[in-house]
């Protein structure tokens, strides 16, 4: 019963810190715009002004999150880097966990475009234009949602919620809450669905390579590679897609885990080695 309490007040906690995060970042947009208006402003400006630096807004709020986190860990005398895993990974585990992102990213866009599901939620577009406006500055689009928020999301969600429910629940059932739990965190019904099964993708990332760098370089590679992907009509093209980008997902994330196991292997030989010596 005390783990199930500690799990559900470090949740609500870590919500409320985002929350918060959201609402100091909004607050310093509207003083930015009163500032830059002065009595020329308008709600309706504000709101225009508002929609056009979602990215910006996204960045500050992020930022101030993590800041809030730090100083949490720090008031309980915890190192954050050690608390949540942020340790060295193998080489290969870069490259294979930013592959595992891009195919990801693919394999949802194909699979998406072919069942047209997209139709069903229209407000998943209206969503994804504020975040990723047609007219808006690349370089901050591509800053706030492929670098920024994949860290940050990592951080709360595999790093602090993930860790925090493994410890009152078995592996399996940690994985599946934390993934609804980061589906729910979107609040869009066609983001929800693809964020809940890219939560357990990035969770066992997280299990064989013990390092919350895996999510988060996958993260970054699934949300950059989808800023890049064109318009495509063809049924066969986008069906191409499927099949390679799941057989790759399948095949990078299998030789991450053989990886791991000779890992440990060789850790287990060679402490066995010094000892004997």
């Amino acid at each position: 019963m005390k783990k199930t309490i500690q799990i559900f007040m470090t949740i609500v906690g870590t919500f409320t810190a985002y929350l918060g995060a959201n609402i100091i970042a909004g607050l310093l947009l509207g003083v930015y715009y009163g500032g830059l208006y002065g009595e020329e402003g308008s709600l309706e400006g504000f709101d225009y002004f508002f929609s056009q630096n979602t990215n910006i807004l996204l960045i500050v709020a992020s930022f101030i999150a993590l800041a809030i986190f730090w100083v949490a860990y720090k008031v309980r005398r915890k190192s954050i880097f050690r608390a949540l895993n942020v340790r060295r990974i193998t080489i290969s585990a870069i490259p294979q966990s930013i592959f595992i992102g891009s195919f990801f990213s693919l394999f949802l866009f194909s699979l998406i475009s072919l069942t047209n599901v997209y139709r069903l939620f229209p407000s998943h577009g209206e969503v994804m234009e504020s975040i990723i406006p047609a007219e808006g500055n690349f370089l901050l689009i591509f800053l706030s949602i492929a670098i920024v928020v994949p860290v940050f999301e990592e951080v709360m969600h595999r790093g602090i919620i993930y860790q925090q429910l493994k410890k009152g629940l078995p592996l399996p059932l940690a994985v599946i809450t934390q993934a609804l739990i980061f589906a729910i965190f979107h609040l869009n019904w066609l983001q929800g669905m693809y964020a809940f099964l890219g939560g357990i993708v990035l969770a066992l990332l997280f299990e064989y390579t013990r390092s919350l760098w895996a999510p988060i370089l996958m993260h970054m590679g699934w949300n950059a590679t989808s800023l890049f992907i064109p318009s495509i009509s063809s049924q066969w093209a986008l069906g191409g897609i499927l099949v390679l980008s799941l057989g790759m997902l399948i095949f990078l994330i299998k030789k991450l885990k053989e990886n791991r196991v000779v890992e440990i292997e060789y850790k287990e030989s060679y402490d066995s080695g010094s000892m004997q010596s």
